[in-house]
């Protein structure tokens, strides 16, 4: 319900927190060692849910199967706790995967007033900077008391557009003919979202209006969670299935969302990429390249001295042709791409190929042979970041 954290003990209702969160290609984390450890959310199904760890990462961080952990989450803006059992492992789309049992309950250890109810779509908005300058913004969630807008991507708030402690008016639309501007403050920043709190003596009316609106919006995003709910349970690829995969000028859209990643390399290695990071970022493969790589990509949006899309290329050292070296020196020497770059290959030799790939302008050199899903995620998530 609205305005407060539930305690979640049903076992559809604990499926369905785990399955949106699948679908949203989001992370969980474990509390091993005295530490917490986040790892990507690959699938669920009845009793289960297996996570991007391999089992040399396990064995690290001592892992023992039939042993029971502390697994944290974060939904819809409610902080969830669960005691899980580590089952064992195995491989999910060529991905290695750890097992646990399914917590009996989900304890809420904290609420915001902040993330009740997420939009499809993320809302346009306005708000005032320390400054007062008028900014663009989108909501990604809303709350009785607040809302988040995102850190990352289109319309995304910038560098010094908000300050924690520092008031704000937010401005926006529940639809077309409901206009809502509401006094707040800057309550919190981290590294995906601002948290934005309605100053409780902000227009009173305004505020009951938006809650009533916010309370409908819940109830039928509930029902929406009942009809949506999948019986077989639901994976971190679905979606990627081959009436997404379209040929365009030699390249494969394999997961078509923003921040876009062009994968090149030979075989799978493209659609391996795609399965672990296709439901965070957009990616595209190539697995075969000759001459410039640029004119292959104007579906992609690449026009003449324009590169379209793209936000990062990611080059396997093996090619078909030529090597993913000779390929980064001339996409960063001759092609001036402005992207960045990275080099992929086994972890041999990692200091040497870095060496190598960053004389030849990569950013940097990552190993994805054994192919480690976090680790990789968090390479062109850095790499992202850096450069935009």
């Amino acid at each position: 319900m609205i305005g407060q954290a539930r305690h979640l003990d049903d076992p559809e209702a604990i499926r369905r927190v785990y399955q949106r969160l699948c679908r949203a290609a989001a992370e969980v984390s474990l509390i091993a060692q005295g530490q917490e450890w986040p790892f990507p959310l690959l699938l669920e199904t009845e009793g289960k849910v297996g996570l991007g760890l391999s089992a040399a990462q396990g064995a690290k961080l001592g892992l023992k199967a039939n042993t029971h952990y502390l697994m944290n989450l974060l939904d819809r803006g409610n902080h969830y706790q669960g005691t899980v059992r580590l089952q064992g492992w195995g491989w999910e789309d060529s991905v290695e995967c750890c097992y646990f049992e399914q917590p009996r309950e989900l304890k809420a250890v904290g609420y915001d007033g902040l993330g009740d109810f997420m939009p499809e779509q993320p809302l346009l908005c306005t708000f005032s900077s320390p400054t007062q300058d008028i900014c663009e913004g989108r909501i990604r969630a809303l709350g009785p008391d607040g809302l988040e807008l995102a850190l990352w991507g289109s319309g995304a708030v910038k560098g010094g557009q908000l300050k924690v402690g520092v008031a704000t008016t937010v401005d926006f639309h529940l639809d077309p003919a409901h206009k809502v501007v509401l006094a707040s403050v800057t309550a919190s920043m981290d590294k995906d979202s601002a948290g934005i709190r309605f100053d409780p003596k902000a227009d009173p009316e305004a505020l009951r209006a938006y809650r009533a609106w916010l309370r409908d919006a819940i109830l039928g995003q509930e029902k929406r969670d009942q009809d949506g709910f999948e019986l077989g349970g639901a994976r971190a690829v679905r979606g990627l299935v081959p009436t997404l995969v379209r040929s365009i000028s030699g390249v494969q859209l394999l997961s078509d969302r923003d921040p876009l990643v062009l994968v090149i390399g030979e075989g799978g290695f493209p659609a391996r990429v795609a399965a672990a990071l296709g439901r965070k970022f957009g990616i595209a493969g190539l697995d075969y390249v000759q001459g410039e790589v640029r004119p292959q990509l104007q579906t992609l949006g690449a026009q003449e001295a324009g590169w379209g899309r793209l936000k990062l290329i990611l080059i396997h050292q093996r090619l078909r042709v030529a090597s993913g070296l000779d390929l980064t020196r001339q996409l960063a020497q001759e092609e001036g791409c402005p992207v960045p770059i990275l080099v992929a290959g086994t972890e041999a030799d990692g200091v040497l190929k870095r060496n190598r790939a960053v004389a030849c302008g990569a950013v940097d050199f990552i190993p994805v042979e054994p192919f480690h899903v976090l680790a990789v995620m968090r390479a062109v998530e850095e790499t992202l970041r850096l450069f935009r």
